[in-house]
């Protein structure tokens, strides 16, 4: 190679290494129950600690996504493990990162936001579809996907098919929606 055309070559863009996040609020469900084995890229955990409030908390994260920005890296994954708090101060903290979580991994190419709230109360769970519509409201052509999961178990794997839901009364019959006698 001629030093000219080494001088006109551009360098290669290396592709940013990926990382997965997952915050932990206090008193979420465990950390190994909820969190899927990683696909090879590093996890990093933030953990809330018991009696932080939820505001320190969304400064932990947002330098935490400051901190992967400036290491040339980006956020493949975004895991929250949700605890049972629905209050104001919790709330608007879960917005906070949700929203700033969001809008680093559609910048980064990420691959999804999970929201996982094992257990979670009627109210609990109302305040977080609020919250998923409030972010796809907002990020109107998000190309990530934002998920939220309520079970506690790991989704059981089936093939693609038609399901019958399970009758709320088994005593009705099935065909005409009626109780038997």
């Amino acid at each position: 190679m001629k030093l000219f055309e080494l001088r006109m070559s551009k360098p290669k863009v290396v592709k940013p290494e990926s990382v997965r996040l997952v915050v932990v609020e206090s008193g979420a469900s465990r950390f190994e129950s909820r969190v899927p084995p990683d696909d090879g890229d590093e996890t990093i955990v933030v953990a809330q600690n018991e009696g932080e409030l939820p505001a320190s908390l969304v400064t932990r994260v947002a330098s935490r996504i400051s901190a992967i920005e400036g290491s040339r890296r980006t956020i493949g994954r975004a895991i929250v493990l949700v605890e049972g708090r629905h209050d104001a101060q919790a709330s608007g903290a879960r917005w906070l990162m949700a929203r700033a979580l969001l809008s680093h991994l559609l910048l980064g190419g990420g691959s999804e936001l999970v929201l996982d709230a094992d257990g979670a109360t009627a109210d609990l769970r109302h305040q977080l579809l609020s919250l998923v519509e409030s972010l796809l409201e907002e990020f109107e052509q998000s190309s990530v996907p934002v998920r939220l999961q309520f079970r506690r178990d790991p989704p059981v794997s089936r093939p693609s098919g038609v399901y019958p839901i399970p009758s709320a009364n088994p005593g009705a019959d099935r065909s005409t929606g009626s109780a038997r006698s």
